[in-house]
């Protein structure tokens, strides 16, 4: 069985997906080939094919190499192989407290966030329509075809009330709104969901900024 991703652009975030995609089904024991393909030129698969190629051909002409790995068998213990139940995950849940709704913030048949830049808050009626959101009276409601949440690259100061008055009408649509960490640090968001880096949690998970409501 043949493995296939496809990266849509360079960057960490691009091999985070990636691991993280391929790892679950390796993890699963399905597949034994696996093929990254990149969505840029052609041209430029040459370097990540070129070390791919270099990586095989060191494992086939040294056998030492193979001693680090251990044996693995197939067991009901690790996995269990013989059911074929779709793997779910555990969804935001509503807590006593909660001012937003943080039960549509993912999907549990796949969910879709989409990145928010400060110009696309400055033009809220073209951003609801571009998250698939529908709209009455100007306001956003939020259906099956409607981002599950937003990612912010830079947070709005709090100054500028017209891109948080967009933020938190989609917040109230059951749209989640989600930021870095240290971005929410300097300019916190209420009712938003803080991101951490998995390189920080090695002494655990930081507490949540002023106003977030999920981590």
């Amino acid at each position: 069985m043949h493995l296939g991703v496809t990266e849509a652009g360079e960057g960490e975030d691009g091999r985070m997906k990636s691991a993280i995609g391929i790892g679950s089904l390796l993890v699963d024991g399905l597949g034994d080939t696996i093929r990254v393909s990149l969505t840029e030129d052609p041209e430029l698969e040459l370097v990540p094919c070129s070390a791919l190629v270099k990586i095989g051909e060191e494992f086939l002409h040294d056998d030492s190499k193979y001693s680090a790995i251990p044996a693995w068998t197939e067991s009901t213990a690790s996995r269990d192989f013989q059911n074929f139940k779709k793997r779910r995950g555990d969804l935001p849940s509503q807590l006593e407290g909660d001012k937003v709704d943080v039960r549509g913030l993912m999907h549990r048949d796949g969910s879709v966030f989409s990145t928010v830049s400060l110009e696309d808050l400055r033009n809220p009626n073209q951003l609801y329509v571009s998250l698939g959101a529908k709209t009455l009276f100007g306001l956003p409601f939020k259906d099956i075809a409607t981002s599950d949440s937003i990612y912010l690259p830079e947070v709005p100061p709090v100054e500028d009330a017209a891109s948080r008055r967009t933020l938190k009408r989609l917040q109230e649509a059951g749209v989640g709104v989600l930021a870095d960490i240290e971005k929410l640090v300097l300019t916190p968001i209420d009712n938003s969901v803080t991101i951490t880096p998995h390189t920080s949690l090695s002494a655990g998970l930081p507490a949540l900024t002023q106003g977030s409501i999920r981590g």
